[in-house]
């Protein structure tokens, strides 16, 4: 079981906005870390806006974590958050399974259960993540690559800008 999407997406020329925009003299890696941190933004509220219908208690579903193990390879994932951990069942289900322990303790409709187990019947899968993903994957794939154009622009006005100055 997965508790997030691992997706694989590739910008078309990215290697030559990177490229141009180190050439300008910008942060590759903080511009290329936001430009997938815009990407992942997009499935984030898609997948929200799926969360919401799942469960009565507001408040935020998902959270993004970067990571960056492979030099030159930024991977976002987007994930359940921390307060909300069960959502992954939500994504998978689950299949029947005994919960022991020793003993387990909770309110019941006549008062307080005491009992050593429960045989659990399981859940069928309600995915919230996945249609999230397939539903706004080229969206996101073409923020990246819009983000990456924008700051390149953008250093490039910079650049241009402080020549003109020195004259």
């Amino acid at each position: 079981m997965t508790d997030h999407i691992v997706v694989t997406a590739k910008v078309q020329g990215s290697e030559t906005l990177l490229k141009e925009l180190a050439a300008l003299g910008g942060n590759v890696k903080s511009t290329a870390r936001s430009a997938m941190r815009a990407g992942a933004k997009i499935i984030q509220v898609q997948a929200e806006s799926n969360a919401a219908s799942l469960g009565q208690r507001a408040g935020k579903h998902t959270r993004i974590q970067a990571t960056q193990r492979v030099r030159g390879v930024i991977t976002m994932a987007v994930a359940p958050s921390k307060k909300k951990w069960w959502f992954r069942y939500f994504e998978t289900g689950t299949t029947r399974h005994e919960i022991t322990g020793a003993p387990l303790v909770f309110e019941g409709d006549a008062g307080l259960v005491i009992i050593g187990g429960v045989n659990h019947p399981g859940m069928a899968a309600k995915p919230w993540l996945r249609p999230a993903f397939d539903e706004k994957q080229n969206e996101a794939v073409a923020k990246v690559g819009d983000y990456l154009r924008e700051a390149i622009e953008t250093r490039r006005a910079i650049v241009e800008g402080g020549d003109e100055e020195e004259v």
